[in-house]
């Protein structure tokens, strides 16, 4: 894992070129999970997070990497708590799924939007 985060970064570091169509690819594949949230009864889970430029890109991987483990470990019991109860939820008024996919994939198109704009105008 170390040597393939310490390539990715070179070669990222190396080519920035590269980098920014890996951020567009990225927006691209934002929009597509958003459609798919924003037609009725889709919906697809999705996580992104740019990264910084500043710095040694293998440490900033590594710190990501460990931070997102630890930030995971704390969080996912309180998700998997409340997940029941949300889940109850939704059963009990239908319309909220609706409601929900719809505001996730408004969300997802924004930030893929954003992304894009900002790799075409840096």
């Amino acid at each position: 894992m170390l040597v393939l985060v310490g390539g990715l970064a070179s070669l990222l570091t190396a080519m920035p070129h590269l980098w920014e169509g890996v951020r567009l690819a990225g927006a691209v594949g934002l929009l597509w999970l958003a459609s798919g949230y924003l037609k009725p009864g889709g919906g697809h889970p999705a996580v992104s997070q740019d990264m910084p430029r500043d710095g040694n890109a293998v440490t900033q991987g590594l710190a990501l990497g460990i931070f997102y483990v630890g930030l995971n470990t704390l969080c996912d019991p309180a998700i998997v708590l409340g997940a029941e109860r949300f889940a109850g939820l939704l059963k009990r008024r239908p319309s909220l799924v609706v409601v929900q996919q719809r505001a996730v994939g408004m969300a997802m198109a924004l930030v893929a939007l954003m992304l894009g704009l900002d790799a075409v105008t840096s």
